[in-house]
C-alpha cells in the first residue's frame, strides 16, 4: 500500500506539469498573491507548487494508518518510517548512479543532474517528515 502512494504522488508530481528540468519550475507560483518581496516566503511557495503532489499523497498514507495503531506501536511507527525512508534511499541511489555512469554524456546537465537535485530536495522533506513523525 504505501508504494503505491510512492507512485501516485510521483505521478501527481508529473501530472501537475513538473518535469525532471530545472526550467520547468513555475516561478511564478512563488510570486501569486504577495506584494511584498520575501525571498523564504518566495522559495517555500515555489517548493509547494513542485511538490504538493508527493506532500499530499504522503500525509494520505500516514491519515491512513489509524492514530491507535500508530501510539500504541513505536515498532511498527519505525517500520513504516524504515520502509518509507528505504524508498527514497533506493530512488536517491538510482538518480546518483546513473549521474555518475553517465557523468560523461552530453545530456548530464539537462537530464541526470537536474534529477539527482529534484530526488535530493524531495529527500531532506522526506527526512524531516520522518523525524516529526518518530516524535509523536
Amino acid at each position: 500500500v504505501a508504494f503505491l502512494y510512492f507512485l501516485h504522488g510521483w505521478a501527481t508530481f508529473f501530472y501537475f506539469g513538473n518535469a525532471n528540468a530545472i526550467s520547468s519550475v513555475d516561478v511564478s507560483a512563488g510570486f501569486a498573491g504577495i506584494i511584498v518581496y520575501c525571498a523564504p516566503l518566495h522559495g517555500l511557495l515555489i517548493f509547494l507548487q513542485v511538490y504538493i503532489g508527493p506532500i499530499f499523497w504522503l500525509l494520505s498514507l500516514i491519515c491512513r494508518i489509524p492514530c491507535s495503531a500508530w501510539q500504541a506501536s513505536a515498532g511498527r511507527r519505525a517500520e513504516f518510517v524504515t520502509l518509507f525512508l528505504f524508498f527514497r534511499l533506493v530512488c536517491v541511489a538510482v538518480a546518483f548512479g546513473s549521474a555518475a555512469l553517465q557523468r560523461h554524456h552530453l545530456f548530464v546537465w539537462t537530464v541526470f543532474a537536474p534529477k539527482v537535485l529534484y530526488e535530493s530536495v524531495h529527500s531532506v522533506f522526506a527526512c524531516l517528515i520522518a523525524v516529526i513523525s518518530l516524535s509523536f
